[in-house]
C-alpha cells in the first residue's frame, strides 16, 4: 500500500511525517528509504507499538521501546528520526525526558480519522476536514485495514487530499519551532 500513498501524495505535491513501527521498517527497510526518497520524513512509533499498555511503561521500559524503533528506523533509512508519536497518540509526561534526552519532539494530531473502525472513507475525511486549517496535523492509517474490513485510510487520503487542494492549502512538514 505504501506505493500507492506515496504516488497519491506526489499527485498533490503533498508531504507528510509516516510514523513508523520499527520491527514493521526492519520488515521493509526498501519502504522506509522509498519514504524518504520521495521527499517525506519518518518518525518514530516505537519498536513493537505496544498500545495497551505503553502510557504506564516505566521510563525505562519507555525507553527501550524507543531506542529499539529509531535503531530500527536508522538502520533501514539512514536517518534518525526527529519526532515520536506513543501509539494510540499516548506521550505520557513520565516519558517526556526520555524524549528530551533523545532529541525526539512528541508529535500528536489535530484531528483524528478513525479509519482504522469505518468503512466509510467520506465519513473519516469528514471527519478531519472539520478541522481544516493552518497548521493542522491530521492522522490516518492509510495502510491499515480497518476492523470491520476494507481499507478506508487510502480512499479517505484522496478526499482529503483533494479538499486540502481546493481550500488552497499545501501539506508540508513540520520543523522543530512549529511543534512547540
Amino acid at each position: 500500500m505504501t506505493p500507492r500513498v506515496l504516488a497519491l501524495l506526489a499527485q498533490h505535491g503533498a508531504r507528510a511525517t509516516f510514523f513508523l513501527v520499527g520491527r514493521e521498517a526492519e520488515k521493509n527497510p526498501g519502504l522506509v528509504r522509498e519514504i524518504l526518497a520521495a521527499g517525506h520524513a519518518i518518525g518514530n512509533h516505537t519498536h513493537t507499538h505496544p498500545s495497551a499498555f505503553f502510557w504506564a511503561y516505566l521510563p525505562s521500559a519507555a525507553a527501550r521501546e524507543i531506542d529499539r524503533g529509531a535503531e530500527a528506523l536508522a538502520a533501514a533509512g539512514g536517518e534518525t528520526p526527529q519526532f515520536f508519536r506513543g501509539p494510540v497518540g499516548w506521550h505520557p509526561p513520565l516519558h517526556y525526558p526520555v524524549l528530551r534526552r533523545r532529541g525526539l519532539q512528541p508529535v500528536g494530531w489535530t484531528a483524528r480519522g478513525l479509519d482504522s473502525i469505518s468503512r466509510d472513507p467520506r465519513r473519516v475525511a469528514g471527519r478531519l476536514l472539520r478541522q481544516l486549517r493552518p497548521g493542522a496535523i491530521f492522522m490516518l492509517h492509510p495502510e491499515c485495514r480497518s476492523r470491520r474490513g476494507g481499507n478506508t485510510g487510502l480512499a479517505a487520503l484522496a478526499i482529503l487530499l483533494g479538499e486540502i487542494d481546493r481550500a488552497g492549502y499545501r501539506c508540508v512538514l513540520p520543523g522543530p519551532d512549529q511543534l512547540a
